[in-house]
C-alpha cells in the first residue's frame, strides 16, 4: 500500500495532477472576475498549462502569477480590444434580432452573420493568448499571426470552438462546479494542438528551444 500512495507512484502523480487542474482552474475564474484582466488571467493559464501540468516544471500558483505579471500590459490591452469586438458584435446580433427578424424584414437574417463573428472570435481569442504565452512580439504581429493560424487551421479551430462552447453550456446549463476544472482542462488540450501548428512556423532557434524545453520535461516526468 504505501507503494501505491508514495509520491513516484501512478496513483499519486494523477491526483496530483488532478488537483493542480483544479487549483489552475480557481485561479484563472478567480482573475476573470474583475473582467478587465480576463486576458492577463488566460494568457498565464497557457503558461501554466504548459510548465506545470505538461512540463512538471515548478508550480501552479507561482507560475500562475509569474506568467500574469509578466504578460499583463500587453494581454490586457489585446483583450480590451477583443472585449469591445465582442460587445458590437453582441450589440448587433441582439439589433438585428430584435427589431428586424421580428418584424420579418429579411436584414434580420444578417444575425447569423454576426453570430458567426461571435464564435470566430472566441476562436481567435484561443489563437491570441496561446501565442502570447509562447512568443514574444509585438501586439500587431500576435493579432495577425494568430488569425491567420486560425484560419489555415480550421479543423483544429473548429474542434476547439466546439470544445469552447461545449464548456459554456456545461457550466451554465448544466453545474457551475465545472467551471473549476475546465479551464484548465481545455487547456490543457489546446496547448497539446497548438504546440502542434506552432511547431511548423517556429524559427531554428525557437525549435532547438523547445527540444531543450522537451528535454527537461521528460527528466522531471521521470
Amino acid at each position: 500500500m504505501s507503494g501505491f500512495f508514495s509520491y513516484d507512484s501512478k496513483f499519486t502523480q494523477v491526483m496530483n495532477k488532478i488537483v493542480d487542474i483544479v487549483v489552475l482552474s480557481f485561479f484563472w475564474v478567480l482573475l476573470c472576475l474583475p473582467v478587465v484582466t480576463a486576458g492577463a488571467s488566460s494568457a498565464a493559464l497557457f503558461t501554466t498549462v504548459r510548465q506545470v501540468l505538461r512540463g512538471n516544471r515548478g508550480y501552479v500558483i507561482r507560475n500562475f502569477f509569474r506568467a500574469f505579471k509578466s504578460n499583463f500590459k500587453q494581454s490586457t490591452g489585446i483583450w480590451l480590444l477583443l472585449l469591445l469586438l465582442f460587445v458590437v458584435f453582441s450589440l448587433d446580433r441582439w439589433i438585428l434580432r430584435t427589431y428586424f427578424a421580428a418584424q420579418g424584414s429579411p436584414l434580420g437574417s444578417l444575425s447569423i452573420v454576426f453570430t458567426f463573428l461571435i464564435i470566430y472570435e472566441l476562436v481567435w481569442g484561443i489563437y491570441i493568448f496561446a501565442y502570447i504565452s509562447r512568443f514574444e512580439l509585438d501586439w500587431k504581429h500576435i493579432l495577425k499571426n494568430a488569425a491567420i493560424l486560425s484560419v489555415t487551421n480550421l479543423p483544429w479551430s473548429v474542434l476547439m470552438g466546439a470544445m469552447l462552447l461545449g464548456s459554456f453550456a456545461l457550466v451554465f446549463y448544466v453545474s457551475p462546479m465545472f467551471a473549476f476544472v475546465l479551464p484548465a482542462a481545455c487547456g490543457w488540450i489546446f496547448t497539446i494542438i497548438l504546440e502542434k501548428i506552432f511547431r511548423r512556423y517556429m524559427t531554428k532557434e525557437d525549435l532547438e528551444k523547445v527540444q531543450e524545453e522537451e528535454r527537461l520535461d521528460q527528466e522531471n516526468g521521470r
